[in-house]
């Protein structure tokens, strides 16, 4: 490979990577919106389910808010040149 395309491909992995990290978290902010939401009973019978596997994150969904906080920083912090 030339080093021009081998450039190219390295800013392309480097995006894939930050991009990736924003898929991450915004799925645990979903999972947190979900774990609270089964916290407060909003959900029916599936969060009765839910909250009989995922107590602690039932009653305390914020490490999960704390996570997608910190992926969001490190795709930030991977995606900056």
């Amino acid at each position: 490979m030339r080093c021009e395309n081998l450039h190219l491909v390295s800013n392309r992995i480097e995006a894939t990577g930050a991009h990736a990290m924003f898929y991450v978290a915004g799925a645990l902010a979903i999972a947190a919106g979900v774990f609270y939401s089964a916290g407060l009973h909003e959900l029916g019978q599936s969060a009765a389910d839910l909250c009989l596997y995922g107590s602690t994150l039932c009653d305390k969904p914020h490490p999960l808010l704390i996570a997608a906080g910190l992926a969001t920083a490190w795709g930030a912090f991977v995606s900056v040149r």
